[in-house]
């Protein structure tokens, strides 16, 4: 799960955001990995963060200040399964049985990646460990962009984009902004 970030658009630490169910957005974002079956459970956080979660790991993510790609590259090198299901910390409406799909679609050699109207959602995605050694090669190169790291990933056949559906949409409902906030 990728919780690394500054929060810079929220102007405080999302993860730590309670919902109405009574959960933070992190621990809302760890049942939702639970739920659809997560056996290791790695929350990347920046240098010098921690969220202490039981029966998580965290790993830092690989250089502050760089987005998701820090995360994913410290994820995706951490884990000892051959997929990763990424989970953005900001995604509260995401459900396991959307995952579930993801991973069901997902081959050791061939992750799942959302796309809705040109754009990848690569923050609610499953990669293949392989993808590994190209995210960090993106990243040492300053290729920041998820976007642009996907679209590699899918000309070389190393994710599949899935149609996000009408009906799925509200999955990906992102919390960056107070205003995205239900009121209270």
């Amino acid at each position: 799960m990728l919780a690394g970030g500054h929060s810079t658009r929220m102007g405080r630490d999302k993860a730590q955001i309670v919902l109405p169910n009574g959960r933070s957005l992190l621990d809302q974002a760890l049942h939702t990995l639970r739920s659809a079956g997560a056996s290791e459970l790695f929350v990347s956080v920046r240098q010098g963060q921690s969220y202490g979660r039981p029966g998580t790991r965290e790993v830092a993510d690989s250089a502050e200040g760089c987005g998701p790609l820090a995360g994913l590259v410290a994820a995706l090198e951490a884990a000892s399964s051959d997929r990763i299901v990424v989970l953005a910390v900001d995604l509260p409406a995401m459900s396991c049985e959307y995952l579930q799909k993801l991973a069901a679609i997902s081959t050791t050699n061939c992750g799942a990646v959302p796309l809705r109207g040109g754009f990848f959602e690569p923050l609610a995605a499953v990669y293949p460990k392989l993808t590994a050694q190209s995210a960090r090669n993106a990243f040492e190169q300053s290729r920041l962009s998820l976007q642009s790291w996907v679209r590699k990933l899918a000309k070389n056949g190393l994710i599949q984009p899935t149609l996000i559906k009408p009906t799925e949409t509200g999955f990906f409902a992102n919390w960056n902004r107070p205003a995205s906030l239900p009121a209270s």
